[in-house]
């Protein structure tokens, strides 16, 4: 008996079926990459969504609508996540060492302008339209890099748990 993931949908079906759209045994890939923009992504907006509320309930006036420092906090927890699926893949390859090495100069990158960001919170003058254009573009590249990562990642985990099932 075979267990099938189709369209998100959990269905047994005797024997071992494969056919486009379907993938067997396990959670396809879409529903990876589902659960890595619920759970990163959007878990990573959350200091945003509440600076958002705030601004939009709080009537004195001071709050900023966007802050560098959620947008560092998006980009921080965005590489982390990363560097952490990247420590529980198996597999061996140049890519890997790419994205741990691209995954790990972002947050170090990040790391560096929070520090910038709390110099401007202490009373620096610094430009916080430029910060925030500039943490934007970054947490844009940090996001479709994770992405893609995620995606990726979610490709041989199911090939393997196939072949397991299949040896089995």
């Amino acid at each position: 008996m075979g267990l099938l993931v189709c369209f998100g949908e959990l269905k047994f079906f005797p024997g071992s079926v494969d056919f486009r759209g379907v993938q067997r045994l396990g959670v396809s890939m879409d529903l990876k990459v589902h659960k890595w923009l619920v759970y990163t992504a959007i878990a990573g907006l959350i200091p945003m969504f509440c600076r958002l509320v705030i601004y939009y309930v709080y009537d004195g006036g001071d709050i900023k609508m966007v802050s560098p420092s959620d947008i560092v906090a998006f980009g921080i927890i965005l590489h982390l996540s990363t560097l952490n699926e990247l420590e529980h893949w198996d597999e061996k390859s140049p890519w890997k060492t790419w994205a741990n090495g691209f995954a790990f100069t972002f947050g170090f990158m990040y790391t560096v302008i929070f520090s910038f960001v709390v110099i401007g919170e202490a009373g620096a003058k610094l430009n916080d339209d430029n910060m925030i254009k500039l943490l934007t573009f970054l947490a844009a590249i940090s996001f479709i890099f994770c992405a893609s990562f995620s995606y990726r990642s979610s490709k041989p985990n199911v090939k393997n748990r196939l072949r397991e099932t299949e040896e089995a």
